[in-house]
């Protein structure tokens, strides 16, 4: 054989396990696209599912401190789809979010026992309130403020 043949069967050998391999290459890189793109879709859903149970849980926070409102106070429910929520949240988020999340749910607990089961907004419940410098709202308004800085965080990086 000579160098020519030896040259045209390596170039139809390339150009076979080109046609072969080429395609099953790009379908490859095309699913990895599709699943990055699927699941940075899922977290994107998730941070603003994040941010409407804690802007719910803000305005709890809210009807407690201003004595104007506090007729909108009750005892707030947990969001539809709560248990999908949390484990979204478990199986999505970062862990720096995740923490944050159970921080704010725990606050939130206590803030609600609080003012429900320990009379914590003073012997009138329609026009009692507690300080926005009370510790218990400090708390509550600083966990619920770093979840709405992780979630736009982890929005912005995909």
């Amino acid at each position: 054989m000579n160098a020519t043949s030896i040259v045209a069967v390596a170039g139809i050998l390339g150009t076979l396990v080109g046609a072969v391999i080429g395609p099953m290459v790009t379908a490859s890189l095309n699913s990895r696209n599709e699943h990055r793109a699927r699941l940075r879709d899922a977290r994107t859903t998730l941070c603003i599912d994040i941010n409407v149970a804690t802007s719910a849980a803000e305005r709890f926070v809210n009807a407690v401190t201003d004595p104007d409102r506090r007729r909108e106070l009750h005892r707030p429910g947990k969001p539809e789809g709560w248990e999908t929520l949390d484990a979204r949240v478990y199986l999505l988020a970062p862990l720096e979010l995740r923490d944050a999340w159970q921080e704010s749910i725990n606050s939130m607990n206590r803030l609600e026992r609080h003012v429900f089961d320990e009379d914590g907004i003073g012997p009138d419940r329609l026009t009692g309130r507690l300080d926005n410098d009370a510790p218990i709202i400090k708390t509550a308004r600083d966990c619920l403020q770093r979840v709405f800085h992780l979630t736009r965080a982890a929005a912005e990086h995909g």
